[in-house]
């Protein structure tokens, strides 16, 4: 079934149920089903029982692929890929005040008893020990005010082209772009530095702005540009799991619901990540008719 049209035309995922039957018979039949539905293997995503597939030019119809998988006994599920998008950056003119930071105005009369930023950082200004994966369009690690807040991988020597810790990525030493599939984690759309900057622009160095943590580590993680797909999502949150991160940010989402999607969140949630997902960007209402996933 295809739950949504804001997809990649012809690029499906596939959960395999894998508790039942052996290596041998799942990789026959993951082979038998690609042949008979012309497609090829994009990704053999193990952690989930997932298969990423591209169907060729000779394939059919998407539905028809789909019905096909769906009619395996060693289906549990099959989507499409569908496409993400970053939600917008707000254009109200007070905006680079970063009022929310220090709001003490009032609501009708009452005043606000919520605490703000500046009472917090009496308490703490945030820690090193913290990482937090930026998954968006990337992060300009070089920026004045993010620079000395940045995660880096110690356990990578930079640009030897060896994969020096073992984890599948080679020089990922700044992290990882899912999107291009390289080292280069690098913003261009400059929608993940603004919200890095929030989450962790150095605070009190006189530069720029303070983010809510004047102290922490950033984790640059790179799967779209204007738009991205849920296959780079989920190689990214896979990363942040294994590198370890303590908290994932998300400002992003799509109008369909995915399965891969939730589970992959579901995952890295009960390997104790804590999920962050951007909500009301788009003037929606969640609890209405029109959703916005994963929020």
């Amino acid at each position: 079934t295809l739950y949504g049209e804001n997809y990649i035309p012809g690029r499906l995922l596939v959960k395999y149920s894998t508790d039942s039957v052996s290596s041998d018979i799942l990789l026959h039949a993951q082979q038998d089903l690609m042949a008979s539905t012309h497609s090829k293997q994009l990704i053999d995503y193990s952690l989930y029982g997932l298969q990423g597939l591209q169907l060729l030019s000779t394939a059919g119809d998407m539905k028809e692929v789909m019905q096909v998988y769906e009619k395996s006994p060693l289906i549990e599920y099959v989507e499409p890929d569908y496409i993400v998008t970053i939600d917008a950056i707000p254009n109200d003119p007070g905006f680079p005040q970063l009022w929310g930071l220090h709001n003490t105005g009032q609501s009708g009369g009452v005043p606000d008893t919520d605490i703000d930023a500046p009472e917090a950082w009496d308490l703490a200004t945030g820690s090193s020990s913290v990482v937090i994966a930026v998954i968006d369009t990337g992060v300009d690690y070089n920026h004045e005010d993010l620079a000395s807040n940045m995660w880096v991988n110690t356990g990578e020597i930079p640009n030897n082209g060896i994969d020096d810790d073992g984890n599948g990525y080679i020089d990922d030493y700044r992290g990882w772009d899912f999107y291009n599939n390289n080292n280069y984690p690098m913003d261009f759309n400059r929608h993940g530095t603004h919200v890095a900057g929030i989450i962790g622009a150095v605070g009190n160095n006189a530069k720029g702005i303070t983010g809510v943590n004047w102290n922490v580590r950033i984790m640059p993680l790179k799967f779209m540009e204007e738009t991205g797909d849920v296959v780079s999502e989920i190689k990214a949150i896979d990363y942040a799991v294994k590198m370890g991160a303590k908290i994932i940010n998300a400002s992003y989402g799509e109008s369909s619901i995915s399965v891969s999607e939730y589970n992959a969140i579901k995952d890295a949630g009960e390997k104790g990540l804590i999920f962050i997902v951007a909500a009301g960007n788009k003037s929606s209402d969640n609890d209405g008719a029109t959703k916005s996933y994963p929020a």
